[in-house]
């Protein structure tokens, strides 16, 4: 034993014992999927065998619980699911069960150290990789906070979500956003390495409490999976409480806990660190080879939208079935705004301020005519006839749910909006909050 090195307990009491088991079968339930992904080549398969999971878990809320409500197990965005939860409650269910079998009866396991060691190197990798690809996502594109849509910088401060104001305010700035995926980042490679992983995982509970705070706040419907990160770093966290409660109160030095090392000859030790390699250059090639995948299948999927269109358009004059309709405040059905978005969005809004409609635009590259197209709608585009007054104005004749439109539409600068003119400024001689 060399010196500053503390031999590892393990649980001694029922308690203590109870608590352990319980964190191991825990997690390791929960994370079962995400240490199947750790092996190159094997994302596919434990993408399916987490929805094999979610599947049950909505079969248990049916037949179980008796809920009758739909309980979708699909790519949904979401973590926070009926089967989500669902899946939270069994999983705690079943850690409780064994570990209050295993503290009652003095079993458990026989090397009790050994296995948080090899727990807590799976939990570190998977850690790491989240770490590592949530914050490649907030550097490279498709980022996860976008800057502002032309159809958000129109819209309405009280219709956004919670999750959407949140969304805003971190793609206004894509310095702060970059700067808190480089903070993930560095804590995740922090992880991945033994000697550097306690301070890996100071700088993953603070960034991930924070994460959690945001997530709660703002009702961003990934809270389970978010708060299962933050609690996988305090498990990480946990042997080293010593340590740090003694540096955090001034009391000098405290051996570290030792970790014991693989019970592995030397040759499979040689196997075991060129399999950390590949498990670390897999992590590293999801991060940064999977955002470039979804900018392929981003732009594959959407497309562009016409350069000569792409703005926010107001509508001067508004026509119906040949005859013009004035812009009265009382009609709920003349447009007021017309906004051809990225990814060729098109948002109308109503001169009350509600939306008119929402379609995709395509240009035939052969004619360069433009049609209309309603997501999810069948029927087939409708034509749209685009006719050229000047740079900035235009007249669109399009036929929608039955009804001839002639429109006449001058661009609006998207630059004059505050939030994008004002900049920043060293001296500010007065506040400018509105």
């Amino acid at each position: 034993m060399s010196a500053g090195v503390a031999e590892p307990g393990g649980p001694a009491g029922p308690g203590a014992r109870f608590v352990f088991l319980f964190g191991v079968v825990y997690l390791g339930l929960h994370h079962l999927t995400a240490f199947v992904a750790l092996v190159p080549g094997l994302g596919g398969p434990a993408k399916e065998l987490a929805f094999a999971i979610l599947r049950g878990c909505a079969w248990v809320g049916k037949q179980v619980l008796g809920l009758a409500r739909d309980i979708p197990v699909g790519p949904t965005g979401s973590s926070d699911t009926t089967a989500d939860w669902i899946r939270v409650g069994l999983y705690l269910t079943l850690a409780a069960g064994v570990a209050a079998w295993g503290a009652s009866g003095g079993r458990g396991f026989r090397d009790e150290a050994r296995v948080r060691a090899r727990l807590g190197l799976g939990l570190r990798y998977v850690l790491g990789s989240a770490m590592v690809v949530y914050g490649c996502m907030k550097m490279l594109p498709p980022i996860q906070f976008p800057a502002p849509s032309l159809a958000q910088l129109s819209q309405p401060l009280g219709e956004a979500s919670p999750q959407g104001l949140l969304w805003r305010f971190m793609g206004f700035s894509p310095v702060y956003a970059a700067g808190l995926g480089a903070g993930e980042v560095i804590a995740g490679v922090l992880l991945l390495y033994r000697r550097t992983a306690l301070a890996g995982a100071l700088l993953t509970a603070g960034i991930m409490a924070h994460v959690v705070l945001l997530n709660f706040t703002y009702d961003v419907p990934v809270k389970v999976y978010s708060g299962h990160l933050l609690l996988t770093a305090l498990w990480l966290l946990w042997p080293e409480r010593g340590r740090l409660t003694a540096l955090l109160l001034g009391r000098g030095a405290v051996a570290r806990v030792a970790e014991p090392g693989p019970a592995l000859a030397p040759a499979l030790r040689r196997w075991s660190a060129v399999g950390q390699a590949v498990v670390i250059a897999g992590i590293g090639w999801q991060a940064i080879g999977g955002q470039f995948a979804n900018q392929r299948d981003e732009a594959a999927s959407y497309g562009a939208t016409p350069a000569e269109l792409r703005g926010i358009w107001r509508v001067e004059e508004f026509g119906r079935a040949g005859t013009i309709v004035p812009p009265l405040a009382t009609d709920h059905t003349r447009w007021h705004t017309v906004i051809f978005g990225d990814y060729r969005t098109v948002l109308v809004r109503r001169i009350d301020g509600g939306r008119a409609g929402f379609w995709f635009v395509r240009k035939d590259p052969a004619t360069g005519s433009y049609a209309l197209e309603k997501p999810g709608a069948g029927g087939g585009p409708a034509p749209m006839t685009v006719i050229w007054q000047e740079s900035d104005r235009l007249n669109l004749q399009v036929q929608l749910d039955g009804q001839a439109l002639e429109v006449a539409l001058r661009r609006t600068d998207e630059r004059a909006y505050p939030l994008l003119k004002r900049g920043f400024r060293w001296i500010i001689e007065k506040s400018d909050n509105r």
